[in-house]
């Protein structure tokens, strides 16, 4: 299965994703915006949403498209907290909100 998180700075949201069957979980917590509710606090938010997943199943890859995470100190910050949160054999991807929107394909 696999994780992706959108975090903003008023709400971050995680969807837990099995390729065979599709969504599994979907989760709505408080913003992640590093610059916004300060580093340790958007951890803290993104590193429980990734264990309530956890209990979910195996997860091979975790997404991180986060408001806030455009350079690359935090980016790089946020990624080793966030591998810390994650099985050691997966994929984790921290990027900026940018990231996401543009991944998605988006339309309007």
């Amino acid at each position: 299965m696999v994780i992706g998180i959108d975090g903003g700075g008023t709400k971050t949201e995680a969807v837990l994703v099995d390729r065979a069957s599709g969504v599994v979980l979907r989760l709505l917590d408080a913003g992640s915006n590093p610059n916004v509710s300060g580093f340790e606090a958007a951890a803290r938010t993104l590193g429980g949403m990734i264990a309530r997943c956890r209990a979910a199943g195996e997860i091979e890859a975790i997404c991180l498209s986060l408001a806030g995470a455009g350079t690359p100190d935090i980016e790089a910050r946020m990624t080793q907290a966030m591998r810390m949160q994650a099985p050691s054999a997966c994929s984790v991807r921290v990027g900026s909100d940018a990231l996401g929107c543009m991944s998605s394909g988006i339309k309007r």
